[in-house]
């Protein structure tokens, strides 16, 4: 177990020799692991290898947070299977191969357009962005969202900008909510 009792709690970079299962209970962190940034919020659960990982300081996080960590050493038919599970999570987690096409997307890949898709589900935005006849959707007045630094926290996590900037505009602005959707749309 770890515990992070507040914002400037920290676990320098390490690697083990073993696998890990790893449940974080309680206020969002971020985990890094081999350099990219994953946010692991209140119930969130993370497989990984032998990978380098940590927890940095997270001056914005509020509350504590336990993370409940299972290592053990799979099978090599367990072994093969969450490499190969894992090759489909994303660059950082991809050890070589070609990922089969019936796993899911990587997170990071989505286009503009499917997080705008998946953020028109909400009857509110649905109402604002479908003013038109054909049913193509529409931004909100004028087109722009004030980005502010929240573009600048959702590339530091590793999306691209233009993600970033889609997810923005698809949750009004909220950046919470942008990366929600940007993580839950894998």
């Amino acid at each position: 177990m770890n515990w992070y009792p507040d914002a400037m709690s920290r676990v320098s970079q390490h690697r083990h020799d073993n696998w890990t299962l790893l449940v974080s209970l309680g206020a969002p962190r971020v985990l890094t692991v081999d350099r990219a940034q994953v946010l692991m919020e209140d119930g969130d659960l993370i497989l990984f290898g032998t990978q380098s990982h940590g927890v940095p300081e997270m001056p914005s996080a509020a509350g504590g947070r336990l993370s409940l960590v299972f290592m053990f050493a799979p099978d090599q038919a367990v072994g093969t299977a969450a490499e190969t599970r894992a090759s489909a999570g994303g660059a950082a987690a991809r050890r070589g191969g070609v990922a089969p096409p019936e796993l899911p997307k990587p997170r990071c890949v989505l286009t503009p357009e499917e997080l705008q898709f998946a953020a028109l589900s909400a009857e509110s935005q649905w109402e604002v962005g479908h003013d038109r006849h054909d049913g193509a959707y529409m931004p909100p007045e004028g087109g722009q969202i004030d980005e502010g630094h929240g573009l600048d926290a959702l590339c530091a996590m590793g999306f691209s900008c233009e993600q970033a900037r889609a997810a923005l505009l698809a949750t009004e602005g909220d950046t919470e909510q942008a990366v929600s959707l940007l993580l839950s749309s894998a």
